[in-house]
């Protein structure tokens, strides 16, 4: 599975780190689980193509 948090690049780091504790609460998931993800700034870019490689080789 993979989490994506996308529109990082909206918040500052700080609420950035607050909103994906926050979220990994509401979900019940690790926080290390969520990936966050800015087109814009191309924040997490690489971390989601590596999990959709992941993704596509474990089937």
């Amino acid at each position: 599975k993979m989490l994506v948090i996308t529109k990082s690049d909206k918040l500052s780091k700080s609420n950035r780190m607050k909103n994906r504790k926050s979220i990994a609460e509401s979900l019940l998931v690790d926080e290390n689980e969520l990936t966050l993800f800015s087109t814009k700034s191309r924040l997490g870019k690489d971390a989601v193509w590596e999990g959709i490689t992941n993704l596509i080789a474990s089937g």
